[in-house]
């Protein structure tokens, strides 16, 4: 059976409804967005992930784009779900930020993990996750933000874009 909601189509696959890519993208934001002038961990980019869409076995995977200035201090950039926040890149460098980063439910709807990958220029300095476990009930919906924290309040961490898919 095929349906056709807008532009995206699904199929049942006698459990659920699922797009024949897999895929959804659910987040597209090409607007800026930054934090300066505080160390208080600031909400970049938001969403609300619907209750049950991810399943048992579903992933949340995005990328984000931007840049980190200042000085050598740590600048941070954090995934944050349930209100439970995970770095996914920190930087000590003036560089350009590019991350793509995945929260996997791990046959549950209750135990997940987080890992994260970047593209780094040469010389530069980048620290990443990989399988960070968490607990988010992903049953229910959750806000997942993209937040940014600074050790020194005269840095800056600016996202210029953020693209983020649902595997089903």
């Amino acid at each position: 059976m095929v349906s056709d909601l807008g532009y995206a189509q699904f199929v049942w696959n006698g459990t659920r409804w699922r797009p024949p890519s897999g895929f959804i993208q659910i987040y597209l934001n090409g607007a800026q967005s930054a934090v300066t002038g505080t160390t208080t961990q600031t909400q970049l980019y938001a969403l609300t992930i619907p209750g049950g869409l991810l399943g048992l076995n579903g992933k949340v995977h995005g990328k984000v784009f931007g840049a980190a200035s200042g000085g050598t201090t740590a600048k941070n950039i954090l995934l944050n779900i349930a209100g439970v926040s995970t770095q996914i890149g920190s930087y000590t460098t003036n560089q350009s930020v590019e991350i793509d980063f995945e929260l996997v439910n791990r046959n549950s709807q209750t135990a997940n993990a987080v890992r994260s990958l970047a593209t780094t220029p040469t010389g530069s300095t980048v620290s990443l996750v990989n399988g960070v476990a968490l607990s988010a009930n992903t049953a229910i919906d959750q806000v997942l933000s993209i937040d940014g924290a600074l050790t020194t309040s005269t840095d800056t961490i600016a996202l210029y874009a953020a693209d983020i898919y649902i595997k089903v």
